[in-house]
């Protein structure tokens, strides 16, 4: 069975986090660890929690840096770690 970790989902938690998109991070047999904003934006902080598998809503796309393949870590730049640092200088 392939692995999910590294993988972005939906989550089924409802308003205001149907929208939310969470990497997974972490997998038991029934369980994935998720890490997201679970602030909906409000705080811009970075949390992670087991949740079931059964509340997966959907899998997304890894979006990926303008500048590289390397996934994008940074939304609001739209780039990895290593195009942030240098976009910053």
């Amino acid at each position: 069975m392939e692995s999910l970790i590294g993988k972005n989902i939906k989550v089924n938690y409802g308003f205001p986090l149907d929208n939310e998109i969470f990497e997974i991070v972490g997998e038991r047999k029934n369980q994935i660890e998720v890490q997201g904003d679970f602030s909906a934006g409000t705080h811009n902080v970075c949390q992670s929690e087991w949740i079931e598998k059964t509340m997966i809503k959907e899998f997304m796309p890894l979006e990926k840096c303008d500048f590289c393949d390397k996934p994008m870590t940074h939304k609001n730049v739209r780039t990895c770690d290593e195009h942030s640092i240098n976009r910053r200088m």
